[in-house]
């Protein structure tokens, strides 16, 4: 039903991922698909930061936006805000140029060239994904992310509804944050660690992620 799941799922099947249990997990095959994406570019754009700097640059980047709402671009200054000030190079820190970063990822279509000179990745789903990198390495440092999971779960704690009094009540409002956390358990190592996490306080999220994750738990 997403053009662009079946875009990605193309691509890297073309490319030779033909692991299953990669082609079931999209948070997997989107980490193929921008590393694809990434690697090609950097071919052709020198600077002083890997691959790997790059994908944790946009990582900060995803998650300060998905803070923020859903479809959130960035003003300049926002963005900048958003990444760290250096990134590690063979160990020693080298400081980071905002504007070299935001070239190289529209070039390789990570962020999207038409709301120059605001920041936007290309796909709210390529924003998901790099959010759920920053959200899986926060949640393993111990981090409380209990609030991106929280919601009304009683009559009670529901917004106020125009139904009448046979009708069923609707669907708790969403946090925004439930395809990240799919995502995240997706590429989570230990995702049974995750999943309980989001349990205590989502229980319908964390079987959303048992089912739509791609693990094997």
């Amino acid at each position: 039903s997403n053009p662009l799941n079946l875009f990605v799922l193309v691509m890297v099947y073309h490319k030779g991922g033909r692991n299953l249990q990669v082609l079931a997990n999209r948070g997997r095959l989107f980490e193929s698909f921008s590393w694809e994406l990434m690697s090609h570019e950097q071919k052709w754009h020198r600077d002083d930061y890997s691959v790997d700097a790059k994908i944790e640059l946009f990582a900060r980047l995803a998650y300060d936006m998905q803070k923020q709402g859903i479809g959130t671009t960035f003003d300049l200054g926002s963005a900048q805000n958003a990444l760290p000030k250096q990134v590690l190079k063979m160990g020693e820190p080298v400081p980071v140029d905002s504007a070299a970063v935001f070239r190289f990822g529209r070039g390789a279509s990570i962020l999207d060239p038409v709301t120059l000179p605001d920041v936007r990745f290309y796909h709210h789903l390529l924003q998901e994904y790099f959010a759920a990198r920053e959200l899986l390495k926060r949640f393993s440092t111990g981090e409380d992310l209990s609030a991106f999971w929280k919601t009304p779960r009683t009559k009670e704690e529901m917004p106020a509804a125009e139904v009448s009094e046979w009708d069923a009540l609707p669907e708790p409002p969403a946090t925004g944050w439930e395809v990240t956390t799919i995502l995240a358990c997706g590429l989570s190592q230990d995702a049974q660690k995750l999943i309980e996490a989001i349990r205590l306080h989502n229980p319908e999220l964390a079987g959303r992620c048992l089912d739509e994750a791609g693990i094997e738990c």
